[in-house]
Order: structure tokens, then C-alpha cells, then sequence
């Protein structure tokens, strides 16, 4: 997916407003978590709180947005997802992969001894 110029534009403008918004959330914060400990207080802490998480959040997903729309797309190599043979393959249990191609049944598990 390639992005136009006008609208790489506008997410990066976001980004900076989100982290922005951030950084004065986590000021908010950390004066509140240093105030005494009243009612509105808490309030504050949880507010900023909040605020920061999302605008973090947001900020985080549109500068992954941006990184992955910068990179040329790379075909994997070797997928068998869509393919016929692939969904036809059984499964593999987790004996198999263990043991090999046949796991071992319960009496052949049992230590012998003397």
C-alpha cells in the first residue's frame, strides 16, 4: 500500500500532536503523583493516566503505520499458506515430533526392570 504525500504528511502532523499530548500527560502525571494525597488528586492520576496510555498508543500505531508503508514490500519466499498441498498435509502430533514418525505407545514407555 503506498501512501500519498498529503496523507503521510497529515499522520506524521498527528504523531507529533499525540506525542505532544503524551509528553504533557506524563508531566500531569508525575506532578500529581508528587502532590499530597487528596481527592482531586487521585483524579488528576487517573486522567493524565489515561491520557497517556492513549495518546501513546495512537502514537505508537501511526509510527508503525509509517515505518511499514516507507518499506518496499518483499515477497516471502517458500509460503504454503494458499496452497493445495499445504491444506491436504496432516497434522503432526506432538509424539511425532518427539518420538519420530510414530510415538511410542503406553507399554513400550514403561521401564522394565529386574
Amino acid at each position: 500500500m503506498t501512501r500519498t504525500g498529503a496523507s503521510d504528511r497529515l499522520a506524521r502532523r498527528w504523531f507529533w500532536a499525540l506525542l505532544l499530548v503524551a509528553v504533557v500527560a506524563m508531566g500531569a502525571l508525575y506532578t500529581a503523583l508528587g502532590a499530597r494525597s487528596r481527592p482531586v488528586t487521585g483524579l488528576v492520576v487517573f486522567v493524565s493516566g489515561v491520557v497517556l496510555l492513549a495518546a501513546a498508543t495512537q502514537a505508537g500505531r501511526i509510527l508503525l503505520a509509517l515505518e511499514r508503508a516507507r518499506r518496499p514490500e518483499v515477497p516471502i519466499a517458500n509460503t504454503q499458506v494458499n496452497t493445495p498441498r499445504a491444506a491436504s498435509r496432516r497434522r503432526v502430533t506432538m509424539g511425532e515430533r518427539l518420538f519420530g514418525a510414530r510415538a511410542p505407545s503406553a507399554p513400550e514407555t514403561r521401564r522394565r526392570g529386574p
